[in-house]
């Protein structure tokens, strides 16, 4: 639907690991490796979690950069992802992060701190 909406593209991609490489390198070789966004305007966008890692990575594409900054990445994760995936609730914290992003990516407000 977000998509269809307006063309941005939205994947969650969850592993065991990235060893022996770091999240961030992982996330940006799946994110070229599956052409994420359309090419001329790159919006696409990235969630890895490595969960034996204990590592998560929102990974954008520069069209989005704007809208979903390191601040704005890192905030989600921390506040929508990382309390839930604490309690084994990996969908949980996945399904509130991705409605946050995908309001954001139709034009909404970050909602206030939790």
């Amino acid at each position: 639907a977000l998509q269809q909406r307006n063309g941005a593209q939205l994947q969650v991609l969850m592993l065991p690991g990235t060893a022996p490489e770091p999240i961030d390198d992982y996330a940006q070789r799946v994110f070229d490796t599956w052409k994420l966004g359309r090419r001329d305007l790159d919006n696409g966008l990235l969630i890895v979690v490595a969960r034996d890692d204990r590592r998560v990575r929102i990974h954008t594409g520069s069209g989005l950069e704007s809208v979903v900054d390191d601040a704005t990445a890192t905030r989600l994760i921390q506040e929508y992802m990382v309390p839930k995936f604490r309690r084994g609730d990996y969908a949980g914290g996945l399904d509130d992060a991705t409605l946050v992003l995908s309001s954001l990516l139709n034009g909404g407000a970050l909602p206030p701190p939790v």
